[in-house]
C-alpha cells in the first residue's frame, strides 16, 4: 500500500511537468503571442488617443496662452513709447502735488 501513494505522487508531479511544458510551449506559440499583442492593442489604443486627444487640446490652449502673452508684452511696450503715457504720468504726479499743497492748507487754516 505504501508504494501506491508514491506512484500516485509520482503520476501527479509527471503530470503537472507536462501541463507547465505544455504552457510553455503555448505561450510560444506564434498565434497566441500574435493574440495577445493584438489583445493589448485593442486595450491600449483608445486610452492613447484619449490622452493624444487631451494632449493636442493643451498643447492648443497654451499656445493662444502665449499669443496672448505676446500680445500684452507688445502693448506694454507700445504704450510706454507712447509720448501720451509720458503726459498722463507728469499730470499724475501734478495731481498728487496739488492735493498735497491742498491737503497742508487746509490743515495751515485748520490751525
Amino acid at each position: 500500500m505504501s508504494s501506491e501513494p508514491v506512484t500516485l505522487k509520482y503520476k501527479v508531479v509527471k503530470a503537472c511537468n507536462t501541463f507547465s511544458e505544455y504552457f510553455i510551449q503555448l505561450l510560444h506559440e506564434t498565434s497566441l503571442g500574435l493574440y495577445r499583442i493584438y489583445e493589448h492593442n485593442m486595450r491600449k489604443i483608445p486610452q492613447l488617443i484619449k490622452s493624444r486627444g487631451r494632449l493636442e487640446r493643451t498643447i492648443n490652449n497654451n499656445n493662444i496662452i502665449n499669443e496672448r502673452i505676446t500680445d500684452m508684452i507688445d502693448n506694454v511696450q507700445k504704450i510706454k513709447n507712447v509720448d501720451a503715457t509720458d503726459n498722463i504720468l507728469v499730470m499724475i504726479n501734478r495731481i498728487t502735488s496739488l492735493k498735497e499743497d491742498l491737503e497742508s492748507t487746509v490743515e495751515d487754516n485748520k490751525h
